[in-house]
């Protein structure tokens, strides 16, 4: 090495060595943690726990962490008693201070610099507080705060798209209000952008909001509370969203987008929120005890907007939400609702045969085709006929007929016929017996169409919503991503493009969006219309997966038993032989073929069978009159007559040779009809059981590439939002992850879908049939292919 190297190396190390290293904050292990509460402990027990599990779950390995006690620093939700108290958190023996509320985290950021580290859990308007702020740091020694970027613009303008709001309540505690100089004059500016009026609604805490008195002449309702996880806060809120409603006031919820879960309109809150709060604040306390100075950490925290709107309560404040806002927003229904709500595969397929229109039309052919065949069988059984006559002849006639006509006679007749045997008649009823059983198999083959298209649908539901939902994370992670930009603009690590890419990408992933959701209405309203039901209702599915028990094949046992070419031509062929024996179709084609073998046999007889009748007739005299009444020759006033006729076409031109080469050629087609279902049968099994092993084997492969894909894109993101990588490789890792979200979505119910059709192909479904029904088929399948295997 020369000189130089020598001299370059000697300057490195004395550089490193003049680096101050973070000294750590306590020695050795343990830590102890103070928490500051603006109100009584019973208040703040769900974010203390939540917070307490989070830390816990970072640092357990390696500190010994305590806490305060239950209630050690609490207050009154005052500034005045809150304000001692963290004061005394500050000189007691504890090494950091967490606060866990508004007001204390408020004092904390008033006080210059801290003798301990501190951590300002909740700072709700940042600049409406007057908070330190040096770039995105607080500057102040030992304070850390956490916020977020304000616009309450994007709030207002939310508020005024779904709802005309003139006059709004912004509901919040008092005290903290007092805390934040000129704060309603600054909400008032915000909202005099919009042509709103403000007006402030003391309220103590989300338990108060049952008693809160709200002003007459308001037409909208903004929720600042901050929810502390208490006992029964979920059912509080939903008592007030129900008071509301009854106002006819739409609501806002500032700081918690779950809200509208329990019956508020809308917020652009986050979901995840407050375990993001939570995590950040735990990554904070690891910095700190590795000797970081709180005062150079970030006080942002990025949330993405996250539109939320309860449908529900849309639709009782009579609102119609704009649709674009609808396929960006999480939707949230009352779940007090929701049990009577959900439709599973096996409900949506009974419900649907119950009321499928086409099903009921087919079942009127089967019924009408019934009398068909009692119409057949009528014309076996006894006829009888009756008549009368009245008839009047000049008397010139009747004097001459010596009696025998006189000039006015009224008689009446009955007459009737037994058929002993006839050909035709026996035959017919014998044709249409065979085709009513083909009309019965036919609608059966029609029921298990009908029920194939219901579940196929059902399951395209499930797969579109799917899609929907996917895409509709995607485009919330692109706003994340697009957050991340626009900070590393402001500090100077990226440029404007990157912003502008971003934009454009959330453009791209909207329209995306779009058409998912267009995808769920089209199918939604196609399974409405196989259900018969509005085709404009809401349809609430259940997962299905191929785990679930109603499966006749499990993936497990379909994974161990079929995982070669030959143990899947067993399944197979055990599937096309049960298709045979119970398939509709097949059976269909055998009425037919009975059908047609009795035209057939009817014109063989023809040539020797005559047609054998019995018939009698009884004539009644019941009134003669005028001339030629009195005759030495009259008869009673009865006559009957009994006769066995029997009748033979001996010849009718060659029509019964025409007759019989017609009817069996007509067997033969019929011959052929039956055996082309039963190859059809097969290779439609084949195919789809085909189709279902491969869509099967694609859902493990798809699975990994998704577990790879999501770990590339958290480890691009983390280097992306660092500035050590590209836009182009988060871009590039975050489309990765959605094809492979896709095509796992693809992969599982595209397997259900194939399978589905197979079981259509043998003429069952298995999740229609009872366990004992669906362990019969098993055991019957467990020995065919052993003993199938046994031969091989």
């Amino acid at each position: 090495m020369g000189c130089r190297g020598l001299i370059l190396l000697s300057l490195i190390f004395v550089k490193l060595c003049s680096v101050e290293l973070p000294t750590p904050l306590v020695e050795g292990n343990q830590v102890r943690i103070a928490y500051v509460a603006d109100g009584p402990a019973d208040e703040v027990e769900g974010v203390r726990g939540a917070l307490t599990l989070e830390i816990l779950d970072l640092l357990d390995r390696d500190y010994d962490v305590t806490f305060s006690e239950v209630g050690e620093f609490t207050g009154n939700n005052t500034l005045e008693v809150v304000k001692p108290i963290f004061l005394k958190a500050l000189d007691s023996d504890y090494d950091i201070i967490v606060t866990l509320g508004p007001i204390s985290s408020y004092i904390a950021t008033t006080l210059g610099p801290l003798p301990k580290p501190t951590i300002a859990s909740f700072i709700v308007g940042a600049s409406l507080q007057q908070t330190p702020l040096e770039g995105e740091t607080s500057g102040v020694h030992n304070l850390v705060y956490i916020t977020f970027p304000e616009d309450f613009s994007s709030d207002l303008a939310f508020i005024t798209r779904i709802a005309d709001v003139k006059r709004m309540a912004y509901l919040g505690r008092k005290n903290l209000i007092e805390a934040m100089p000129n704060a309603e004059d600054k909400i008032d500016r915000f909202a005099s952008d919009f042509g709103i009026t403000t007006q402030f609604v003391e309220v103590d805490g989300i338990f108060g909001l049952a008693s809160v008195d709200l002003p007459e002449d308001i037409d909208a309702v903004y929720l600042t509370l901050l929810p502390l996880g208490e006992e029964g806060e979920d059912e509080a809120v939903r008592q007030f969203a129900d008071h509301l409603i009854e106002k006819g006031l739409p609501s806002f919820s500032l700081i918690n987008g779950m809200m509208v879960d329990e019956g508020l309109l809308m917020s652009l809150s986050s979901h995840s929120g407050m375990k993001r709060i939570y995590r950040r604040i735990a990554l904070n306390v690891q910095r700190i005890l590795i000797g970081q100075d709180p005062k150079n950490f970030s006080v942002y925290l990025t949330l993405t907007e996250e539109p939320s709107i309860n449908v529900d309560t849309a639709s009782a404040l009579d609102l119609s939400i704009p649709f674009d806002i609808l396929v960006d927003a999480n939707i949230a229904k009352d779940k007090r609702l929701e049990a009577e709500r959900p439709l599973s595969l096996r409900k949506a397929v009974v419900y649907g045969v119950a009321h499928n229109t086409l099903l009921g039309a087919r079942w009127r052919e089967v019924t009408a085709g019934s009398q068909v065949v009692m119409l057949a069988k009528s014309r076996l059984r006894p006829q009888i006929d009756v008549g009368g006559t009245a008839r009047m002849i000049d008397r010139d006639r009747a004097l001459a007929s010596n009696g025998r006509e006189p000039q006015t006679l009224v008689t009446g007749l009955i007459n009737g016929s037994q058929m002993i045997y006839s050909n035709s008649l026996i035959g017919d009823y014998c044709i249409e017996r065979n085709l009513q059983r083909a009309r019965i198999y036919e609608f059966n083959d029609f029921y298990l169409d009908t029920v194939l298209e219901i579940s196929t649908s059902y399951l395209q539901l499930l797969q579109f919503q799917t899609i929907e939902q996917i895409q509709r994370n995607n485009l919330a992670l692109t706003r994340t991503n697009l957050m991340i930009a626009r900070q590393r603009v402001e500090v100077g690590i990226a440029r404007a493009s990157e912003v502008y890419r971003w934009e454009s990408e959330i453009a791209r992933n909207r329209s995306n969006l779009v058409v998912a959701a267009f995808d769920v209405q089209s199918e939604r309203t196609r399974l409405n219309r196989l259900l018969n039901r509005p085709q404009h209702c809401e349809v609430e599915t259940t997962p299905v997966t191929p785990r679930d028990k109603q499966w006749l094949i499990q993936p497990e046992w379909f994974a161990s038993r079929f995982n070669t070419s030959r143990s899947l031509e067993n399944l197979i062929s055990y599937s096309v032989s049960l298709g045979h024996t119970i398939s509709p179709l097949v059976h269909q084609q055998l009425a037919i073929v009975a059908a047609r073998r009795e035209s057939l046999g009817i014109a063989n007889r023809a040539f020797w069978a005559p047609d054998l009748f019995f018939t009698g007739e009884i004539k009644q005299l019941v009134y003669r009159g005028g001339a030629g009444v009195d005759s030495p020759f009259r008869f009673d006033d009865t006559e009957w007559s009994l006769a066995l006729n029997l009748n033979f076409p001996f010849y009718d031109g060659g029509g019964k040779c025409y007759e019989r080469m017609r009817s069996r050629e007509d067997l033969l087609k019929a011959l052929f009809d039956l055996e082309a279902a039963m190859e059809g049968i097969e290779q439609r099994i084949r195919v789809n059981t085909y189709q279902a092993s491969s869509s099967f084997a694609t859902i493990g492969l798809s699975y990994d590439a998704l577990l790879a894909a999501r770990k590339n894109l958290e480890l691009v993101t983390n280097q992306y939002a660092e500035g050590t990588t590209s836009i182009i490789d988060l871009l590039d890792a975050q489309n990765q992850a959605l094809g492979a979200e896709l095509e796992y979505t693809n992969s599982i119910y595209g397997f259900l879908i194939d399978y589905v059709r197979a079981e259509r192909e043998v003429g069952f479904y298995d999740f229609l049939l009872s366990e004992e029904q669906r362990a019969q088929y098993e055991t019957m399948m467990e020995q065919y292919l052993f003993c199938k295997e046994a031969k091989q």
